[in-house]
């Protein structure tokens, strides 16, 4: 059985071999008495594990009036004190084939006074709807109901019938401090959605915490959730929606390379989204689904602006992202969105609608990384500018050294990965004739690998000129000042001699000021 935490799966271990020397049945405390033998009470967990198996069929029976004649049954067994073999044998009949599929369903249906067709729906409905697939809970419960519900699955179902997961989370306190009436900070359940709004509170509860931790309700926490998720309907996904569905395709081979950027993201969100839900990674599917693909598409908007890309690409886009994004977090924010699916103009409920799928061939981890390393030149030249204290009349880039030095990088991270040492890692690349003649630039590399100067990630060098230079407006709008991007191994502008300076992924700089 899946148990998530899978840290708990020793806890039931332990409980299993304790139990081992509990009785069913004791003879002081609450519970229900053995109908032959009064000073006897069943051990309450002894009765109370399978109720789930009920549920399969209890409407029906309630709706047919088979409870009445079930109780008609009980009453004669109880009155009896276990003596009225007949009673009990026709409520032990009727169980036993509608949960356990034993004995003739034309015999059930004659003990009842109903239609054996109606027998054979009930047992279809159980199979149908059992094993449990989840039981959710807390952790307090292993050392008595789980593991009885365990116990009583096992002696009672066929293996095909035993429960296939169980899901644990840990307690929920306020501020800091366990809940308590005391202190007055206890917050009922009811209050809730009353007062925070259901899709708030789900969202909410879903990314602050993960199971195996303990869930702090702060209100700092559910406000800036709370302003997040007004970002995303009042300024985001419905001014798509108001701009509305762009009435010709576009080829997705001749976008923008931030566009095919969110492309990617997207379908990306969509896999592991997929993934951390299978894993019950609730907290996880969370951040990515909602909160990361929110800044993705504030981050392409800003980009996308800034660098004038045209509007029918830019409807385009979003409208395929926001045809996968509401499906995506139905499962989280359910009302908001059902209402943006059918604002978009669909008739059927997003609920219903299969799992988006993905495209593997769109997914481009290279553009991640790329525009990552867009985003840490931004940082540098703003640190500079605000150290240096120069009014710049320009900022020079030099994007792009010589392809050896990605080649001895990209070498040197994936030896450093292996836990190989800086001299390991300088040795082994300067083994290789065609470097042997850099050693002292391997080694310089390999340093600044190591130290940090150089990222762990980086992309080829054409991928990385080529982001530098379609992105330069957008670094432009974010230092308020003219950004040049030059090839550092051919600059046309170079006064200081900063191309020689160029890093695989760490850009050189040079700041033009203001005569």
């Amino acid at each position: 059985m899946k148990i998530i935490p899978e840290r708990y799966r020793k806890n039931f271990e332990n409980v299993f071999n304790w139990l081992s020397m509990r009785p069913c049945a004791r003879k002081r405390g609450l519970g229900t008495r053995l109908p032959w033998d009064p000073d006897w009470i069943i051990e309450s967990l002894s009765d109370s594990t399978i109720y789930m198996a009920y549920y399969t069929i209890a409407h029906r029976i309630k709706s047919s009036g088979l409870d009445k004649r079930l109780g008609e049954f009980a009453k004669r067994v109880i009155e009896s004190k276990g003596t009225d073999s007949e009673a009990l044998n026709a409520i032990m009949t009727f169980f036993d084939y509608i949960l356990l599929g034993k004995g003739d369903p034309g015999n059930v249906a004659e003990l009842f006074g109903t239609d054996r067709e109606f027998i054979e729906d009930m047992r279809k409905e159980f199979d149908y709807w059992y094993p449990v697939d989840e039981r959710h809970s807390g952790p307090d419960l292993i050392g008595s109901h789980l593991s009885f519900f365990v116990f009583h699955h096992v002696a009672i179902f066929p293996e095909r019938h035993w429960p296939r997961s169980m899901t644990f989370n840990e307690y929920v306190i306020r501020e800091g401090m366990k809940m308590s009436r005391s202190l007055g900070n206890v917050l009922p359940l009811p209050y809730v959605p009353k007062y925070y709004g259901t899709d708030l509170t789900r969202l909410y509860l879903a990314s602050v915490t993960d199971l195996d931790t303990t869930l702090d309700w702060r209100e700092d926490d559910v406000a800036s959730t709370a302003g997040r998720l007004m970002r995303f309907w009042g300024g985001l996904v419905n001014d798509i929606i108001k701009e509305g569905k762009p009435s010709r395709e576009i080829d997705i081979k001749h976008l923008s390379i931030v566009t095919q950027w969110l492309i990617s993201k997207v379908n990306k969100t969509v896999r592991d989204s997929a993934i951390d839900m299978e894993n019950e990674n609730i907290r996880g599917y969370s951040l990515k689904a909602f909160f990361d693909m929110l800044s993705s598409v504030e981050k392409y908007l800003d980009v996308a602006n800034a660098i004038g890309i045209n509007r029918d690409e830019i409807r385009w886009v979003l409208w395929y992202v926001i045809e996968r994004w509401v499906k995506l977090l139905q499962p989280v924010i359910p009302h908001m969105a059902e209402e943006l699916w059918h604002r978009m103009g669909n008739n059927t409920f997003v609920s219903l609608e299969p799992w988006p799928e993905y495209d593997e061939a769109l997914i481009n981890d290279e553009l991640d990384i790329a525009l990552d390393l867009v985003e840490k030149a931004i940082d540098d030249v703003q640190e500079i500018l605000r150290v240096t204290k120069i009014a710049p009349r320009a900022v020079h880039l030099y994007v792009g050294p010589s392809s050896e030095y990605y080649q001895v990088v990209n070498g040197a991270i994936r030896l450093i990965n292996e836990g190989k040492t800086m001299g390991e890692t300088i040795r082994a690349i300067v083994s290789n004739p065609e470097y042997r003649r850099m050693a002292d630039r391997v080694a310089n590399l390999v340093s600044k690998v190591i130290d940090g100067t150089i990222p762990r990630k980086i992309v080829s060098r054409d991928m990385e000129l080529r982001v530098f230079r379609e992105l330069s407006g957008y670094i432009k709008s974010r230092i308020n000042t003219d950004v040049v991007v030059q090839d550092a191994t051919n600059p046309t502008y170079d006064p200081s001699n900063k191309a020689r300076s160029s890093l695989p992924g760490r850009p050189a700089i040079y700041v033009e000021a203001v005569k």
